[in-house]
């Protein structure tokens, strides 16, 4: 069953209205009930609602999950799909587009990072995508405070004691982490001011990656000074929906003497 249209429809932008009634017509093919379908695209049923009445909008991996989860009913019954994935993709994108300042601020996708390259005067005019990614930025930068503030409120772990003779433990404070393989590409994403592929290579990194894959991921962005870029790996951890894997992540996060990013991804996945 499709969720209520919100009181707050013709608040959308016509970009944000044409996306939300897409997604509305690609569900009406499948006889899946909204649940099922939300959990064959890996979200939560909350996040699909948001999308299907366009108070969100969909990041690119999500919605290319909920168009594959969609697409595997669909192949099974034989009906036809109204729109393709790259149709869908170019009205995300047109959606996510923020035109002026009376548009409601974060309308945009969740998961996103915040580019470590500071914008000067003397550069060209930003992109509409650009222009979505600053606003991305900032939301992102909000709920990573908030993330930080309660991480702050957590006690650190007890000092540790003087190692006695044939203590084999490492005395750095985090264990050595081979390095990420993606980092390289990150890196160059962000210094080409590409916050979009940028951010979906770190959201895939939270979403999907193995404990010690995330581990490799958190740990090669603090080194190289792209916090923000670690904490939206976290971010994106904490939304997952096995809590499972996340307790894993976090074990694994404690095993390697991170304690700092442990602290913040339980107070993200508090919020």
């Amino acid at each position: 069953m499709l969720p209520q249209e919100l009181k707050t429809w013709e608040s959308l932008s016509p970009a944000q209205r044409a996306l939300a009634t897409a997604l509305q017509e690609t569900l009406k093919q499948t006889d899946c009930s909204q649940t099922r379908i939300a959990e064959a695209a890996r979200m939560r049923k909350g996040t699909l609602s948001t999308h299907l009445t366009g108070s969100r909008v969909p990041t690119a991996p999500l919605l290319k999950d909920f168009y594959l989860a969609v697409k595997a009913e669909t192949d099974a019954s034989g009906k036809p799909l109204p729109y393709t994935i790259d149709q869908l993709m170019t009205l995300r994108d047109k959606a996510d587009v923020r035109h002026c300042r009376c548009c409601t601020e974060g309308r945009g996708s969740s998961a996103h990072v915040n580019a470590e390259v500071q914008q000067t005067d003397s550069q060209a005019p930003a992109s509409p995508q650009s222009g979505a990614g600053q606003r991305r930025m900032h939301r992102a930068r909000r709920k990573r405070a908030m993330a930080r503030q309660s991480a702050a409120a957590v006690a650190s772990p007890p000092a540790p004691v003087p190692s006695v003779e044939g203590d084999r433990r490492p005395k750095t404070e985090h264990a050595a982490v081979a390095a990420w393989t993606e980092l390289e590409t990150v890196t160059h994403h962000l210094s080409e001011g590409n916050t979009r592929d940028a951010g979906i290579l770190l959201w895939q990194a939270g979403r999907s990656s193995a404990a010690e894959h995330v581990l490799e991921a958190v740990a090669s962005c603090r080194q190289a000074g792209l916090h923000e870029a670690a904490e939206a790996v976290l971010m994106s951890v904490s939304e997952r929906v096995d809590r499972q894997a996340v307790l894993n992540i976090t074990a694994v996060l404690h095993e390697a003497g991170r304690y700092e990013d442990v602290r913040y991804l339980l107070s993200a996945s508090a919020q």
